[in-house]
């Protein structure tokens, strides 16, 4: 009786927490409406329009290969942005995928788009997993039993999961959802999450044994919705893509294994480096350094640069922060460059540290114990773009210790300026570990994350490592020549587009906007679209990883 009254309340408390969610949402959604009413928005008609175009344009068979080369994918439906529409697209006429039986699953946010979208692009439809995974009592059972020895959030992440899926992954799920710094587990709803995530494993488990799939095409792979069918795929040996966007060129990435589940964003490695003729490497050198100084100007057009670059425009010097601050101007200043609380902290790898709060601790509990620098803690751009953060926030944590060798950065200041004034800077994997070091600045890292394994950068072997090089004078250990050329080759690799690349795809946060200039961008670049697409079936048949680093290293 106590089990089954445990089971309803939180099945309960679910459910009424997200109807108020889902009800203030569209409360806002509604408010934004009515101020975005006199701005340029696509209509329902010019998004069914854009849509049917994508579809008569991805079926337009191309020369190279009519032939079917998988016959049942499942299609990611559960994510709705219009470049995600185009990328599929793009992949699906590069490959003929139409020739194939093109399942697709939908999701909390895409059931209304259900029919539309098998209507236009002649999916099958599997309908939503979302609706068919509510945890049933054995689940809710099953997650309340993992839960019973859960005291802290080490242990959440020690949990043995069905099909060995990575705890990690469900943590980053539940800090997204929770909006913290670290994982609540008073959260009543803790329990519901992790039941659901059971359920999803085994309805995906089902859902391939039943279709036999030969193809998983992906819109991510790094939150437990997305990730159960990644997981659940390559346990199976198929292969998986997940088709992701940034700085305005494709970023796919093939999972060909378990461990593929962490190597987000797209790099190169050393190998691959090496391979480079000379020639062309003092090609990507002179490249990498122009995309740098690009994003120090604002010129380019992810979110991340905006807030970091363009929208920071307050001058500020060493001189003028040691002042501000009454600390002495002969002593190191050190810059802490915080991430986003709780996107997605192991992402890349990430397993010295519980989340990209424990990091930042540990550092505020070093620094009150190191009067020998100053410690000027800087927050992450793109705080601005989710000010929804509920709990600790870098702020308060460094109030906590009230000591006058620590201190805050003002969002005022200029992003280049503040990297200038400092000695040495330390961050968990953030794009901040290129951009100073093509400055000559020493950075230091707490692990590989996705480029510590290329040597620009100082990378510590574990934690206890990354604290003893913190408490020493790394910074006195500036990156030579050899190692800002090796950055800059790798900045071209990862920020740029190919030589012949004339498009640059709008950023999907704009949403909705990018439909509006859709159909004229692909009609106006097809020829470019063309060669996009011959290196899409080039990648697929080298089964290198990264999409954008086969691109701009072999094509």
């Amino acid at each position: 009786m106590k089990n089954k009254l445990q089971i309803f309340n939180i099945i309960f408390n679910y459910k009424i927490g997200n109807y108020l969610k889902k009800f203030k949402g569209s409360i806002k959604r509604s408010i934004q409406k009515v101020f975005l009413l006199n701005k340029k928005n696509p209509s329902e008609k010019d998004i069914n329009m854009s849509l049917s175009f994508l579809n008569y344009w991805s079926r337009n068979k191309n020369q190279i290969n009519s032939k079917a080369i998988y016959h049942n994918i499942l299609v990611d439906c559960m994510w709705n942005n219009p470049n995600y529409w185009f990328r599929y697209s793009l992949v699906r006429k590069s490959l003929n995928l139409f020739n194939s039986k093109e399942y697709a699953l939908f999701g909390e946010h895409t059931n209304n788009l259900e029919n539309l979208i098998c209507n236009i692009f002649n999916f099958k439809s599997l309908g939503s997993l979302f609706n068919h995974s509510y945890p049933n009592k054995k689940d809710i059972f099953n997650a309340i039993k993992l839960m019973s020895n859960v005291k802290k959030a080490g242990d959440f992440l020690a949990l043995k999961l069905p099909y060995n899926f990575p705890p990690s992954i469900l943590y980053d799920g539940i800090l997204k959802r929770q909006s913290k710094s670290t994982i609540n587990l008073k959260d009543k709803n803790v329990v519901y999450y992790l039941a659901h995530c059971l359920s999803y494993l085994n309805k995906a488990n089902k859902l391939f044994d039943k279709y036999k799939f030969d193809l998983i095409i992906l819109s991510h792979c790094q939150e437990y919705t997305f990730a159960s069918f990644a997981w659940i795929a390559t346990l199976r040996n198929i292969p998986v893509y997940t088709l992701y966007g940034e700085f305005g060129t494709n970023r796919f990435l093939y999972l060909k294994n378990k461990k593929d589940l962490f190597a987000y964003p797209s790099r190169p490695n050393l190998d691959e480096i090496n391979r480079i003729s000379e020639e062309a490497k003092k090609t990507f050198i002179e490249e990498g350094k122009n995309l740098i100084f690009l994003r120090f100007k604002g010129k380019t057009n992810d979110v991340g640069s905006k807030y970091a670059y363009i929208n920071r425009t307050m001058k500020i010097s060493k001189r003028q922060i040691c002042k501000i601050n009454n600390w002495d101007f002969e002593k190191p200043l050190i810059a802490v460059y915080c991430s986003n609380w709780f996107d997605y902290p192991h992402s890349s790898g990430l397993k010295s540290y519980i989340d990209f709060k424990d990091w930042i601790d540990s550092i505020l509990n070093l620094a009150s114990k190191n009067k020998s620098v100053n410690w000027l803690f800087k927050s992450h751009p793109c705080d601005d773009i989710y000010p929804s953060l509920k709990g600790q926030t870098i702020a308060e944590a460094i109030a906590f210790y009230n000591l006058e060798h620590i201190s805050l950065a003002s969002k005022d200041w200029n992003g280049l300026d503040m990297i200038n004034s400092v000695d040495g800077i330390t961050t968990c994997h953030g794009t901040i570990g290129i951009e100073a070091t093509i400055l000559g600045k020493p950075v230091l890292v707490p692990y590989k994350g996705w480029y510590g394994h290329l040597g620009f950068v100082q990378n510590a072997s574990s934690k206890n490592n990354y604290l003893k090089l913190l408490n020493s004078e790394w910074y006195l250990n500036t990156p030579d020549s050899y190692q800002i050329d090796l950055c800059a080759i790798t900045a071209a690799i990862y920020f740029g587009k190919s030589s012949w690349q004339e498009f640059l795809l709008e950023d999907d946060s704009k949403q909705e906007k990018i439909y509006l200039n859709l159909t004229n961008n692909i009609i106006k670049y097809n020829d470019c679209l063309e060669k996009e697409m011959d290196c899409i079936r080039k990648w697929f048949k080298s089964n290198k990883k990264y999409f954008q680093v086969y691109k701009k290293i072999y094509s």
